[in-house]
């Protein structure tokens, strides 16, 4: 939600997906979110490291741009505060 409530970043979203094992439909709860960097914002891996002290991995690393960071999920709550 918070990144969605910037125009600095941008997220995907991911529709609900009915688990076969319980016979229910879910929201999609990734380990991993991708983050676009807008307004700019060439090398997102950076920014996000020089700026605002989070680790991401480039999307470069994936077969997508600079733009692209792949970040985790699992983190503390204090790094998403900071968004």
């Amino acid at each position: 939600q918070a990144a969605k409530d910037s125009k600095r970043f941008t997220v995907p979203d991911f529709a609900s997906q009915r688990c076969n094992f319980l016979g229910k439909v879910f929201e999609s709860q990734p380990a991993f979110a991708w983050l676009k960097c807008e307004e700019g914002i060439v090398d997102c891996e950076r920014f996000l490291r020089e700026k605002k002290k989070i680790i991401t991995k480039s999307g470069k690393y994936f077969g997508d741009d600079r733009s692209y960071v792949r970040i985790s999920m699992l983190d503390r709550d204090s790094i998403f505060n900071i968004f």
